[in-house]
């Protein structure tokens, strides 16, 4: 527009040689330095409002007034950039007025938009009719998912119990809404140089209440994590609710006196992948002389929830245990000489260790860390390995979650792991 419009053309007797191409140089360089910022943030043109949208054409109109203003400060092109920038200014303005009657949906589906008798819906509308507490049960007693509208906008938390908390999020981390479905990306660690590590929630709504579900890394892999049924008025007032609450948390055995209860024998433990599996503690080879024997250790965070678990010295690492929901299940045990049972400190948190090192030259080991011993965050893969497995001479290859590594720096990883590891092994 700027090269046929309004400079008619390079061959025009007024243009000079360098104008068109300084100003397209120019809008190039603006045009990447609005790119390399957008995509650094991961912000896509979907997620500009429309008020965001309106402040850059407004910005980009008056460069091009700023541009014409040099014209006429030189008495270059006067005449030709007149009037027809002025035009392009206000035809931008126009093309950024919104139109109420047609909403952009939140994932900037045009096909939605177009889809007849499927109008879209903005995201405050969909948060207005879900505001509201919806409990839900968790490791802790009863969870609550609470949706409330704040001076800017719309605020989703979700307490596991009345001290833990899964997420304090706002309406600003959902990244998109799709049929029945938002979804959200929230920042669950933040590290000192602005990196984050982020959790990829879906929060699916219908009339009986919300179902979240959870992934690491992204929305395509997160699974179940509960159903949430929104309060209803059945307790005719919020003090009535609140003591009934309070009195059902008094009674509920806690996860200390639950452990306690499994080593005086009164309560079995149960496997989480296999229900119908358990076990008493009369059931192990307890404080005998044998190699496969068991021992009552210490109690311990191991999955970081501010609760302990309780430690089985045993073969191959033993048994940890952990207390929830009025039973205690089993959180993690030493299966054979390939998978090692133990635990470790690494950046301030517990890390579950499992050590394979059933054969000559090579090493492999897995970290879990958890909040919530049904809630794992994160996970790391290191080991070694000949080169040829067959030469036992052949050269030794260092990993790193997947990534070859020198040997200083395999050596380095190594000795903060295993500097703080404790043996669980009877």
């Amino acid at each position: 527009i700027q090269v046929v419009l309004i400079g008619k053309g390079v061959g025009g007797a007024q243009i000079r040689w360098w104008m068109e191409p300084a100003y397209l140089i120019s809008f190039f360089v603006y045009f990447l330095i609005y790119r390399e910022l957008l995509k650094k943030n991961e912000v896509y043109l979907c997620d500009i409002g429309w008020k965001d949208k309106l402040a850059l054409l407004i910005q980009g109109s008056i460069f091009q007034l700023f541009y014409n203003f040099v014209f006429v400060f030189f008495n270059e092109n006067h005449a030709m950039y007149g009037f027809d920038a002025y035009a392009v200014f206000l035809v931008s303005i126009a093309g950024a007025l919104p139109d109420d009657e047609t909403p952009v949906p939140a994932d900037c589906d045009p096909a939605e938009v177009e889809d007849e008798g499927h109008s879209a819906i903005l995201i405050d509308d969909v948060l207005e009719s879900l505001t509201g507490e919806y409990d839900y049960s968790s490791g802790n007693g009863i969870g609550r998912l609470t949706i409330k509208k704040t001076s800017d906008g719309y605020d989703i938390s979700d307490y596991e119990s009345e001290d833990s908390y899964r997420f304090l999020a706002d309406s600003s981390y959902i990244e998109s809404m799709e049929a029945n479905r938002i979804y959200m990306r929230y920042p669950e660690q933040i590290y000192s140089d602005g990196t984050a590590v982020f959790g990829y929630y879906i929060l699916e709504y219908d009339t009986d209440g919300i179902d979240v579900y959870y992934g690491k890394s992204t929305f395509d892999e997160a699974a179940f994590l509960y159903h949430a049924v929104k309060r209803t008025e059945a307790l005719d007032d919020a003090d009535e609710y609140e003591d009934t609450y309070s009195d059902s948390a008094d009674q509920e055995t806690t996860a200390e006196e639950l452990l306690d209860l499994f080593i005086s024998g009164s309560v079995n433990a149960v496997d989480p992948e296999d229900l119908t599996s358990t076990f008493y503690i009369a059931d192990l080879n307890m404080d005998s002389e044998e190699w496969d024997s068991y021992s009552i250790g210490e109690k311990v965070d191991l999955d970081n929830d501010g609760e302990d678990e309780l430690v089985l010295n045993g073969p191959y690492g033993g048994i940890y245990l952990d207390a929830r929901d009025d039973k205690v299940y089993v959180f993690a045990a030493g299966e054979g000489t390939a998978l090692i049972l133990s635990y470790t400190y690494y950046n301030g948190d517990i890390w579950i260790l499992y050590s394979n090192r059933s054969s000559a030259g090579f090493e492999a080991y897995h970290m879990e860390r958890f909040e919530g011993a049904d809630h794992p965050v994160a996970e790391m893969n290191f080991g070694e390995e000949l080169v040829d497995s067959d030469d036992p001479e052949s050269e030794t290859k260092y990993m790193l979650n997947g990534k070859a590594i020198s040997y200083d720096e395999y050596s380095a990883f190594c000795s903060k792991i295993f500097a703080a590891e404790v043996s669980t092994e009877s």
